[in-house]
């Protein structure tokens, strides 16, 4: 159901919560129209998870516990009454069950419940501090391959303690740090956390453990292993004062390895690093490259994008280094990937650098001639069932098309909907499109490298947490009006009409042309004077008893005495029970209740509710279903009549009236009971290869063994129509039926069991699927080619290898 009302929950304009601080969060809810929410009850929900700690400026540090994990816990941290202000105070200390790896991330859900019982929700999400501070470690690059360290070799290890807000600590402090040699795995764990279960045991041995000391937050360690001791290691940091313990995992080995692993694998040598003057770009401004080069070379330089290669050049390059200028142009939005292909003389011997070199570079380009701006103009409020205007523009004059979407904000905040922008669509960063190829290595005859190994760019940006049914519930507030076109210069004015409804809507303007797209968006009130709400079950139940709470709303000082009447076919004691008047000694909202009866009948509800005071008046209207919940219950009589016998009984129908039925069967041999079983069969649930052919095999044959009705004979046709229909969904690619819809992989018995009811449907004169029967026959004659006894199958393989062939006796030859 769509929100009615208008929740926000804000903590001051922080970014991030911590444990024990002392931010208090402002609850605050009004109804969508504008109306206070006063003296609502709410509550407010904390879900923590765990999430990655990053600091801005320290992009290399890992400051999480990779000995932790952390599974999410939910705490109440509110729940009350609103104040007659609409509004409450949050404490969002959370108690933390167990220690976390680092920030949590808390995600609050907030309810807050109408006097009917109703409630509308919003949900927020803020990082969660559980330590006052974090304890952050850099390890140093290692071999740009594979980011090994090496032995025999000081490595130093930089260590940051930073505060909630990545603000290093001042003065010196004491951390304490441990290094533990591990076991190495040599599979890949899935959870993503494979030392979430760590411990000091034989395989995890404790080396050594040192006090560091830090100053201003900064301090360095220096890890030194022999050769001998090659292997994986474990480092743990630890900040008594902050209780935080950050870690990363380190594998070290000689270097002599990397060497090796360097001529298997020479990407490290055969990678070119060049750089441009700025990493983002307008359409018109010139990029400029620098590409480090020693001298009488050649490098191709080639500008690519999703799609295709933009340009190329060959460039002649200078010692130390050459620069290359370019202008960028419209067609190199939103990115391009510079790829430049350095190569050298063959006979040089200046250097020992591969003969040819590959690097590639993104970068960033922005067209303002490809934005939009719609303009809306339209009242701040407006009134339902009455006629609107919205006048739409852009802001600089444009020809553009565009779509206006009204939507009911109470939909929009369940998922805190936000109006699409086309434009971050449409020009968000692609990944490189072209594949790039050379025969240098095997032209050149010197070492070139593996162009393969360095490319691996991806990076696309396009992203950025029943038929029982008889009426519609909720009819949701949304009105689309478009497309429309908009000449250079004009402006537009569209009309509508809203639906009984009072709230808050978001008028949005989606706009594009000829590469250009932009949007806009605005919210709208929609109220009047006088207005009502009401909150009713989802469904009824037959002769059941409600209380019906309808919130009557005056927002204008003359609305003083309003009346207000309940007309419906669902209830019983609307005689003299349908009215009440209440009165208001200033703008605001009261609640009134009325008392009803369920009528003993099952059916579609139509309730309305009229509100009339002060030359005002207010509709409400609902449809909702009256079912039983009851399951069906069959009372059978069975009485044997010898020959010329007279038989006479009472009949007193069971179960409601206008749900209950009599069925008189007569025949001459014992009694089936086959109308009960008629009903069961018709009315069987679809699932299954199985359950789907059960029940529309036996509806084949009805008409030998029963009378039916004109309803029933169209009704089977339909079952049988809808099975083979749906048996089709069931057919994988290799001719064969899968258990449940869908699937890839066929089974045996279902295979026969489906194609049985085809061929049986199919003699009956019924159409099957375009080449079901020849893809099944396939399937069949392979199965049955490729069979052979097995001693070990328990499941009758021999028997359903009988059936197939019997099936495929039956089947027609053609």
């Amino acid at each position: 159901m769509p929100n009615r009302l208008k929740v926000n929950l804000s903590f001051g304009g922080v970014t991030q919560l911590t444990k024990g601080g002392d931010v208090t969060g402002d609850l605050q809810a009004r109804w969508l129209f504008g109306g206070i929410a006063q003296n609502l009850k709410a509550k407010v929900d904390a879900y923590l998870s765990a999430q990655h700690t990053t600091f801005k400026g320290y992009d290399d540090y890992n400051f999480d516990n990779p000995t932790l994990s952390f599974n999410t816990q939910t705490a109440t941290v509110f729940e009350g009454k609103l104040d007659e202000n609409g509004k409450a105070k949050v404490q969002p200390d959370i108690d933390v069950d167990k220690q976390a790896p680092g920030q949590l991330k808390a995600n609050f859900m907030v309810k807050v419940f109408e006097p009917g019982g109703n409630f509308s929700i919003q949900g927020i999400s803020m990082p969660y501090n559980v330590y006052d501070g974090y304890v952050g470690i850099k390890t140093p690059k290692g071999s740009d391959w594979s980011g090994m360290l090496f032995t025999n070799r000081d490595n130093e290890i930089d260590i940051a303690d930073v505060d909630t807000k990545g603000v290093p600590f001042s003065g010196s402090r004491d951390v304490q740090v441990e290094l533990y040699k591990i076991q190495w795995r040599w599979w890949w764990d899935e959870s993503g956390n494979e030392f979430s279960n760590f411990t000091q045991d034989r395989y995890n041995k404790l080396i050594k453990t040192e006090s560091v000391k830090l100053s201003n937050g900064r301090g360095k360690w220096n890890l030194h292993i022999n050769n001998d001791d090659w292997g994986r290691y474990l480092i743990l940091i630890k900040d008594p004062q902050t209780g935080h313990t950050t870690g990363k995992v380190l594998y070290i080995d000689w270097s002599n390895w990397a060497e090796r692993l360097q001529q298997s694998n020479p990407t490290e040598a055969a990678m070119l690093s060049f750089t441009s003057n700025k990493t983002a770009y307008k359409v018109g401004e010139e990029a400029t490259l620098t590409i480090p080069t020693s001298g009488n070379g050649r490098a191709l330089i080639s500008i690519e994008n999703g799609s295709k290669v933009l340009q190329t050049a060959w460039v002649d390059t200078k010692k130390g280094q050459t620069q290359y200028t370019f202008k960028i142009d419209g067609t190199m939005a939103p990115n391009i990937f510079v790829n430049v292909t350095l190569l050298q003389r063959h006979a040089q011997t200046i250097n020992d650098l591969p003969i040819r070199m590959y690097g590639v570079i993104p970068l960033q380009v922005d067209d303002p001639q490809t934005i939009l701006k719609p303009v809306i103009s339209m009242p701040d409020k407006i009134r339902p069932e009455t006629q609107s205007a919205i006048t739409v523009s852009e802001a600089n004059g444009k020809e553009m098309t565009y779509t206006i979407a009204i939507v009911d904000e109470g939909l929009l905040d369940i998922t805190n909907y936000k109006t699409p922008n086309p434009h971050e669509a449409f020009y968000a960063r692609e990944s490189l499109g072209v594949k790039s190829w050379d025969l240098f290595d095997y032209v050149i005859g010197a070492f070139g490298g593996g162009l393969e190994r360095i490319v691996s760019i991806g990076g696309d940006g396009s992203n950025g947490m029943n038929h029982n049914v008889q009426v519609n519930r909720f009819k949701p507030v949304v009105k689309f009006l478009g497309p429309f076109r908009l000449n250079a210069g004009e402006k537009q004015t569209k009309r509508f009409t809203l639906p009984q409804y009072i709230g808050a809507v978001k008028v949005m303007v989606i706009a594009g042309h000829d590469g250009g797209y932009g949007f806009a968006d605005k919210e709208v009130t929609v109220k009047k004077p006088l207005m009502i709400l009401a909150t009713l079950p989802r469904v009824l139940g037959p002769t059941e008893k409600i209380q019906l709470p309808i919130t009557v709303f005056a927002l204008e000082d003359k609305v003083k005495n309003v009346s207000v009447e309940v007309q419906s076919n669902a209830f019983s004691n609307l005689n003299g029970n349908n009215k009440k008047t209440v009165s208001f000694s200033k703008t605001g909202d009261q609640l009134v209740t009325f008392d009803l009866d369920v009528k003993d009948f099952v059916g579609v509800g139509k309730v309305k509710i009229i509100a009339k005071g002060a030359g005002e008046t207010a509709a409400y209207d609902v449809e909702l279903n009256v079912r039983n919940p009851n399951p069906p219950i069959t009372k059978v009589i069975e009485k044997e009549l010898k020959p010329g016998e007279t038989w006479t009984t009472d009949y007193v129908p069971i179960g409601m009236s206008g749900t209950n039925r009599a069925t008189l069967e007569v025949a001459t041999i014992p009694p089936l009971n086959l109308t009960k079983r008629l009903d069961y069969l018709i009315e069987y649930p679809y699932g299954c290869v199985e359950q789907t052919t059960s029940s529309g095999f036996p509806q084949l044959y009805l008409s030998q063994l029963l009378d039916l009705t004109p309803r029933q004979i169209a009704e089977i046709d339909r079952n049988i129509k809808s099975t083979v229909s749906r048996l089709k969904n069931f057919q994988t690619t290799d001719g064969g039926l899968s258990y449940w819809p869908n699937e890839s992989e066929s089974d045996e018995w279902g295979t026969n069991y489906a194609g049985h009811f085809m061929l049986a449907a199919q003699g009956k004169g019924y159409s099957l699927p375009i080449g079901f029967i020849e893809n099944w026959k396939k399937y069949q004659k392979m199965k049955a080619l490729t069979w052979a006894p097995d001693s070990r199958s328990f499941y009758g393989a021999d028997l359903t290898q009988a059936y197939r062939l019997y099936l495929l006796a039956l089947a027609p030859l053609a």
